[in-house]
């Protein structure tokens, strides 16, 4: 039986190091194009997968790529989940702006086996509520208000990690994409792969390639009636590193971006735990701060009671508002 283990495990790790390669070389090869060859802002489409999930890593800037240790990590990096030692599931609520709402739901378990491999899903869910529709005459001028209309966007994720041993980790995220607004919809397909490297008790390295080893164009449609352009998903390079001090009391991180339609940037953050069950954080992040400083920071804090956190983030944005996000995460 321990011989079948070990052939299974170098298996594993033979075919393990091929995607491994992959993904580093993708990294990095996204990092590059994505300076040279940007869209624009606002070209892509399904914007809604921009949004950070999880009230912890959006209150540290959103760097969160090289921590990743809890169920929102299969958005940051799902290689990140192989730290996950119970079953967990979180949830996250996000009040967004003009009574939009913005969900997210979470679950990790470990798989049967030798190896430490672990399995997720998740539920991304924006919805306007109802919108009146207002009415224009053949000449384009106003014509008053008619029934009421509606907008959502949907994401359902499946991930799968493994730990391939020496502290290496890979995962990946198969990602079902819906939007639609009043009778037009469109569906797509992606896929994201990261990387994490725990080099150290203290330092961690991670990559992730969101929407970037498959990413099939969003199409809407009324029927069977295309009504729009194709429009490619919003692809992101995430590389980041993440180092633990004072014995483990405080972290901070720094995260990379290479966004496809927009400049690289660059998030920072920070999180301080005060005492075993209360911890404080505070981040920002250079892609929102252009005319306000005030809009790239983001600040929260964390509750944490026998096998349940609860998690608050606050982050301006300028003349849109402010943002409020709240998490909750189960351990059994």
């Amino acid at each position: 039986m321990q011989t079948k283990n070990r052939v299974i495990m170098g298996r594993r790790r033979f075919f393990h190091f091929w995607f491994l390669t992959v993904a580093i070389a993708f990294g990095f090869g996204l990092s590059s194009l994505s300076s040279l060859y940007a869209l624009g802002p606002g070209t892509t489409g399904a914007q809604f997968l921009k949004i950070g999930p999880g009230a912890r890593a959006v209150a540290m800037g959103e760097a969160f790529v090289a921590i990743a240790d809890e169920p929102a990590a299969l958005y940051w990096n799902p290689a990140g989940i192989v730290q996950i030692k119970t079953r967990q599931v979180s949830f996250m609520h996000n009040f967004w702006f003009q009574g939009v709402n913005y969900e997210h739901l979470a679950y990790v378990q470990e798989l049967p086996g030798p190896g430490n491999e672990k399995f997720g899903f998740s539920l991304i869910f924006l919805h306007s509520g109802d919108m009146v529709r207002t009415l224009e005459d053949a000449s384009g001028n106003y014509a008053g208000t008619g029934n009421n209309f509606s907008a959502s966007d949907l994401c359902l994720s499946f991930s799968y990690a493994w730990d391939m041993g020496y502290n290496h980790s890979l995962g990946v995220n198969l990602k079902f994409i819906n939007s639609s607004i009043d009778d037009v919809a469109g569906n797509a397909l992606a896929v994201d792969m990261g990387y994490l490297f725990r080099a150290t008790p203290w330092l961690s390295v991670g990559i992730n390639a969101q929407n970037g080893v498959v990413s099939m164009p969003i199409r809407f449609y009324r029927g069977k009636t295309p009504v729009s352009a194709s429009h490619s998903l919003p692809i992101n390079g995430k590389i980041g590193l993440a180092y633990k001090l004072m014995q483990n009391r405080f972290i901070i991180a720094l995260d990379f971006n290479f966004p496809v339609e927009n400049r690289v940037n660059y998030h920072i953050g920070a999180e301080y735990r005060l005492t075993d069950s209360l911890f404080l954080r505070a981040g920002y992040k250079t892609d929102f701060a252009q005319d306000n400083v005030l809009s790239g920071l983001s600040i929260g804090a964390g509750y944490t009671f026998k096998g349940y956190t609860l998690d608050y983030a606050f982050v301006p944005y300028g003349d849109l508002g402010f943002t409020h996000r709240i998490s909750v995460l189960v351990k059994f």
